[in-house]
């Protein structure tokens, strides 16, 4: 009966997430998956010009310096795996926050495996969801 009770909350959860919160969600994978292959033009789409980027390790970049450090290999993310996400919706702005894995290398090319919480915050300019804003902590387990 236990499992039965679980499985419902879970199925409830997923049905009721709303369209705009799918929505959102499918763009944060997408994002994800330009970061890993290098997709500048999807990348270049879907950051607004407004863009805050606060790095776990303190560094702040906007639009233009956040592409190109990933153009000039400051920044090369190998993967990238989402844990968890939640989103909640206000009007015409998103927050999602969630658990992703990161493996990227670093600009003295040593491979880094992070574990960050984030939240990133979405809004819809010109009937497009831009993202105006991420933060992350540094969360991997220490050895």
């Amino acid at each position: 009966m236990l499992k039965i009770i679980v499985l419902f909350l879970f199925s409830w959860q997923i049905f009721a997430q709303s369209k705009i919160e799918k929505e959102v969600i499918e763009i944060e994978k997408k994002r994800f998956d330009a970061l890993v292959n290098k997709d500048y033009v999807f990348l270049e789409r879907v950051f607004s010009e407004q863009l805050i980027y606060n790095h776990a390790d303190g560094k702040i970049d906007n639009k233009q310096s956040f592409l190109q450090g990933l153009k000039d290999g400051r920044r090369t993310y190998k993967s990238i795996g989402l844990d968890t996400i939640s989103v909640q919706q206000f009007d015409k702005t998103a927050i999602i926050r969630g658990d992703v894995n990161f493996l990227r290398i670093n600009k003295n090319q040593q491979q880094i495996a992070q574990k960050l919480r984030y939240s990133a915050v979405y809004v819809l300019q010109k009937k497009e969801w831009r993202m105006v804003s991420w933060h992350s902590t540094d969360i991997t387990p220490k050895k």
